[in-house]
């Protein structure tokens, strides 16, 4: 388990592991601790998601057609060769997200028949920049090599992680407003895999008050580590290139799809079952959970690549109400 998250400038943020036995994701670990400092927290946000899933719905409804799409930049951050990822391997990852947002992948016929009728396409695409922030020609791919052997640690501390976006270690965001800065690096400590990646929440969204107080700018956007990111990677994990979907997920401003809680705990969005926490490897079907039977090849479970293939109609609604007028992801409509 996670005994602590020693950097208070992020409100959300996904923790994947590799084995059961290690936590997955910090975010129930952190609210807790903000909690603790704040009593009541946890409630008003709950409270205030709730409000923002209706304003969601308002906001979704005059752009339902409208396809949102986001300039991405990958970070490939190395100090090995092994590290420094391909391009092709960067394009297949591309390749994977924008199958997943748009349900085009092709295991999507593994959908069980109950969820069939909420499982859609989000309406949002992901490219690679071909401009940079200064206006020059750029593949979208920014390679810098650096001095870290690794940036994970043990116990984990996202405050020496996130040293990866910071110029005299590794490579600077560019304009969050403008690009998904995805950052690619080794998130092993003493040569063990454990962290495998987290996101942070867009500045000011609804969903996350006070995000805007704990999330800076220059630290929005997605880490993965280099062993899961595009197919056939050399390296891979059974958690391998769709760790990149549900990363993304969270911040474009989803929960997991157990609501990081027990059955009374919601992730606030009406069409995913309530669940009584992840699920692992390959689960049996059904698996039935809080009198309902679990949505387990959803993106937000923590279940193999080749058991999840799937966002809820619900989910696409939360994540496309914030590139709508006055959504915290406006700036990304062009």
């Amino acid at each position: 388990m996670l005994k602590q998250l020693l950097s208070i400038l992020i409100l959300f943020l996904s923790i994947s592991a590799f084995s059961q036995e290690v936590e997955q994701c910090g975010q129930t670990a952190y609210m807790e601790y903000l909690e603790s400092i704040n009593p009541g927290l946890k409630q008003n946000m709950d409270a205030t998601f709730i409000q923002a899933l209706a304003q969601s719905k308002i906001k979704t409804k005059t752009s339902q057609d409208t396809i949102h799409t986001i300039q991405v930049v990958f970070h490939i951050v190395y100090n090995t060769a092994q590290h420094n990822l391909s391009d092709d391997l960067i394009t297949s990852q591309m390749r994977v997200l924008n199958e997943c947002y748009t349900r085009t992948n092709p295991d999507t016929i593994n959908t069980r028949d109950i969820f069939k009728p909420v499982a859609g396409d989000a309406g949002i695409r992901f490219v690679l920049a071909t401009q940079d922030p200064n206006g020059n020609p750029t593949s979208g791919i920014v390679r810098v090599q650096t001095a870290l052997t690794a940036f994970g640690s043990s116990p984990t501390s996202l405050a020496l992680t996130d040293r990866v976006k910071q110029a005299t270690y590794g490579s600077e965001a560019w304009d969050t407003d403008k690009y998904l800065n995805i950052w690619v690096c080794d998130l092993s400590s003493r040569g063990r895999d454990g962290l495998l990646g987290y996101a942070y929440p867009p500045t000011g969204v609804d969903n996350w008050p006070g995000s805007s107080s704990f999330a800076t700018a220059d630290r929005q956007g997605v880490v993965l580590h280099y062993k899961i990111v595009g197919e056939n990677n050399p390296s891979s994990l059974a958690t391998g290139e769709k760790t990149a979907v549900h990363e993304v997920g969270h911040y474009l401003g989803l929960r997991h799809i157990w609501g990081d809680g027990r059955c009374k705990q919601d992730d606030f969005v009406a069409d995913t079952p309530s669940s009584d926490g992840p699920n692992y490897k390959c689960p049996s079907y059904p698996t039935v959970n809080c009198q309902s039977n679990d949505m387990t090849m959803n993106y937000m479970d923590y279940v193999y690549d080749d058991c999840m293939y799937m966002f809820s109609l619900g989910q696409n609604d939360r994540m496309r109400a914030i590139f709508a007028t006055g959504g915290a992801r406006e700036s990304f409509v062009q």
